[in-house]
Formats: structure tokens, C-alpha cells, sequence
């Protein structure tokens, strides 16, 4: 993705969801491997990071924001999924209200990004199983019809937290690579001054060299 050794490139991941989907825990589990029955309600919003190193041997940073759930919070929460690369949106696989609120939440999100935006839909707590309320099959059925990726997960257990992850992060990079192999292609059609045109071809030559599924 970097052309430059030595700075690595660094992906801002959100996630989305109402109070206690278990947003804090999903990052305290694939950042720091650890879970905890009890954590605070975040209050605005809070930000973690961790380094990936890719099959290519390139090291990224990734940034992890936890936005609260709260209406109080949500036009913070809104301004900063501007600078988003990709979001998580949650839901509590044992609280049929923060599933019905996952539509206003995709909602919010397309009125802000583009309809291709990277999201992968969340059912957290998977290992509540004795106190579900929504069918994995109600998750599938929704992703499905709004195109994103879908994991059920569980921050005590592990399960799909460092899978879903690796998609997110995936679908990103291959965004970007996209984006910057239309730019390449807009300058050699004349589109960008000639000064850049070089630094277009180098680019896209190294692209085209790198194996597509470089992340997973």
C-alpha cells in the first residue's frame, strides 16, 4: 500500500452500534486480549490503536474508535465517521432493540459516505445463547440486503473478533487500491499534470505486482 518504508499507513476502523452492544469489549478483546463482564459506558468517544503486519511484510496502523451509543452522542459520533476508512456496526444478539436500530444507523452512514463504503454488521454476544432474541438468520437476512459482510461474535469467547477484523481491513485496502489504480488510469488519459504522470506509472507497476488477498 506505502510506497515509503518507512511510515506506516495508518486505517481509522468505527464502530457503530447502541449503548452496551459490547462495542469497548470487541476492541478490548482484539487489541489487548483480554474481557471484562463489566465496562463503562463510553462517554463520547474513545480511541485505541494496534499494528497489523501484512503478508507483504508492511506493517499498518490500525485505529480503533469506540463511539458512544447514547442520542446525546450521536452527532459527535457522526462528524468523526467522516474520517472513517471502515466501521463495525453492532448489535446485541440479546436486545431486539439495538437490532431494530441498526436501519437508522445504516441510515446515518449513507447519508454520510458512499454507497461501497467498507461495513461489516456485528451480532455480538453470541455466547449468550440461552438469552438470544435474534436469529443469526434475522443478521444474515439484513446484511444480505444492504450488501455488508456478517460475523456473529463473542468478546468472551474470541469468536470472529480478529476474522471479522481482517475482512474489514481487506475490503479497505482493496478500496484504496481501486482508487488509486482509477487515478493512475485518469493520468496517463491526460487527466492529472504531466509532473505526476511518472509517479502514477511506478505506482500502478508496483500494484499490479502485489498479490490481490494480501491482508487475509
Amino acid at each position: 500500500m506505502n510506497g515509503n518504508n518507512n511510515k506506516s499507513e495508518k486505517l481509522s476502523l468505527f464502530l457503530l452500534g447502541n449503548s452496551a452492544v459490547g462495542k469497548s469489549t470487541f476492541i478490548n478483546k482484539y487489541v489487548n486480549d483480554s474481557f471484562s463482564e463489566k465496562t463503562l459506558s463510553t462517554i463520547g468517544t474513545e480511541f485505541a490503536f494496534k499494528t497489523m503486519k501484512l503478508p507483504t511484510g508492511e506493517d499498518i496502523i490500525l485505529e480503533f474508535c469506540d463511539t458512544a451509543g447514547m442520542e446525546a452522542y450521536r452527532a459527535i459520533s457522526f462528524n468523526l465517521i467522516k474520517r472513517a476508512n471502515g466501521i463495525f456496526l453492532l448489535y446485541d444478539i440479546t436486545e431486539r432493540e439495538s437490532f431494530h436500530k441498526i436501519n437508522n444507523w445504516i441510515e446515518s452512514i449513507r447519508d454520510i459516505k458512499e454507497d461501497n463504503f467498507p461495513v461489516i454488521l456485528i451480532g455480538n454476544k453470541c455466547d449468550k445463547e440461552e438469552e438470544r432474541d435474534i436469529d443469526k438468520e434475522e443478521g444474515q437476512k439484513l446484511a444480505e440486503k444492504n450488501g455488508f459482510p456478517f460475523f456473529e461474535t463473542s468478546c468472551k469467547e474470541g469468536n470472529n473478533i480478529e476474522e471479522s477484523v481482517k475482512l474489514l481491513v481487506f475490503d479497505i485496502i482493496e478500496k484504496i487500491k481501486l482508487e488509486r489504480l482509477k487515478e493512475i488510469e485518469e493520468g496517463e488519459n491526460g487527466n492529472v499534470p504531466n509532473e505526476n504522470r511518472k509517479s502514477f506509472i511506478i505506482e500502478k507497476n508496483r500494484t499490479h505486482g502485489q498479490n490481490k488477498k494480501e491482508c487475509c
